[in-house]
């Protein structure tokens, strides 16, 4: 039973940390099949865990908050460089 209360708070993070990882794919225009096949997929797994260690949470709900199209590029993001390889 504690170990369910220790793994929870863990798996709410990895959830946000996805979710914002996708939110911010959909923003850049990332074209999610291109950065799939980037480097045999290995690009897609390191973005992944780039986000979810990412100390940069709260720039990019802010970013994300804002209005699309009218803020600059989020040079903060660790995946900016591989976001931009990958655009629609």
């Amino acid at each position: 039973m504690n170990e369910t209360r220790v793994r929870w708070p863990m798996a709410r993070h990895v959830e946000r940390q996805a979710s914002r990882l996708t939110e911010m794919m959909d923003r850049l225009d990332v074209d999610p099949v291109a950065l799939a096949r980037l480097d045999g997929g290995n690009a897609f797994m390191r973005a992944r865990t780039d986000c979810l260690h990412c100390g940069n949470a709260a720039r990019c709900l802010f970013w994300l908050e804002g209005e699309s199209g009218k803020d600059p590029l989020p040079e903060f993001c660790p995946n900016l460089p591989v976001f931009m390889r990958c655009r629609s």
